[in-house]
């Protein structure tokens, strides 16, 4: 913490704390405010946009479905293991036993 002098609007001086500047916020009234352009960016079309929203218009009219990067995407689909063919490994293993015990090499 740091303190300096400073001088009131009567002319006294005072010694006092200095405020800590307040980081990750802006002058702004709106500082979290998402603007809608963006760098030049190529559709499918051929033709190169700089407005999101614009973007995001064209590809919903022409039935495309805009994807991020998100990787929760990939994990909201269920994926069921396969289930094992116990029959097929009981007989698989019974062989087995059957050469190793006879010396018979695959």
């Amino acid at each position: 913490m740091t303190y300096r002098w400073y001088t009131l609007p009567d002319g006294r001086e005072v010694y006092r704390k200095e405020p800590k500047p307040v980081r990750g916020r802006s002058d702004l009234p709106i500082p979290m405010f998402i603007r809608d352009d963006m760098e030049p960016t190529e559709h499918v079309d051929g033709r190169f946009y700089t407005s999101k929203s614009e973007y995001r218009r064209i590809t919903k009219e022409r039935g495309y479905i805009e994807v991020g990067d998100d990787p929760a995407r990939l994990r909201s689909k269920t994926y069921s293991k396969p289930k094992p063919n116990t029959k097929a490994n009981r007989e698989a293993l019974k062989q087995a036993e059957y050469m190793v015990r006879n010396g018979i090499k695959p």
